[in-house]
């Protein structure tokens, strides 16, 4: 249990133990909460952002970035065993946070989810195939195309695959990059995309 948070957000979580297994998505893991604070100490969330954490877990992103910067935030969860997690952390955090009122949480497959016109900062940690990923953005795009608005995407530890897409097919372009620890491994960073539109 995390007592700063009032959640237990540990563990991984496996979608072989689902009955909506499927190889498209995969395991649930919790951000570490030193990369967390790199991000927040590079890049400026503010309590007028609205975070949409797609594939949160058990959601530890979602309730550490609301608490300490009072944003808006979503939860995407679509593992109904994991949901269950999530949700207790959400009714134990509601308990001794009032930033609480500022966060939902949606049992949703994220190809399903459509964006709000408020939600700017979209953040991912590999939490499913390419293909899945291409159609979560597809539907960002269109939500920027009916109410334009300069929109982030944050991908922790992002997948080559991802990358690739966004570079290729997209109009986000590379905003920045906090590297965590990159004298092992090269992916262990923070890839920061953005989209501003012509208006």
């Amino acid at each position: 249990m995390d007592k700063y948070l009032n959640v237990d957000t540990t563990g991984w979580n496996e979608w072989a133990e689902s009955p909506r297994f499927s190889l498209e998505y995969y395991r649930n893991e919790p951000t570490e909460y030193e990369v967390l604070d790199l991000l927040l100490d590079r890049y400026e969330l503010s309590s007028d952002d609205h975070i949409v954490d797609v594939g949160c877990g058990k959601g530890r992103a979602l309730f550490y970035l609301a608490k300490q910067t009072g944003c808006f935030a979503t939860g995407i969860e679509f593992n109904e065993n994991v949901f269950e997690f999530l949700q207790e952390n959400y009714n134990q955090f509601g308990y001794v946070h009032e930033e609480a009122v500022n966060i939902q949480i949606v049992q949703q497959s994220a190809e399903t989810f459509r964006f709000s016109p408020d939600q700017s900062v979209i953040y991912f940690f590999n939490p499913f195939s390419t293909k899945i990923f291409k159609a979560v953005i597809e539907h960002l795009l269109q939500s920027i195309d009916r109410h334009p608005r300069e929109v982030d995407i944050i991908m922790y530890y992002p997948h080559p695959d991802y990358i690739n897409y966004l570079n290729q097919e997209t109009p986000f372009l590379l905003y920045d990059t906090i590297n965590i620890n990159s004298d092992f491994d090269a992916r262990e960073r923070i890839d920061v995309f953005r989209l501003i539109p012509i208006r």
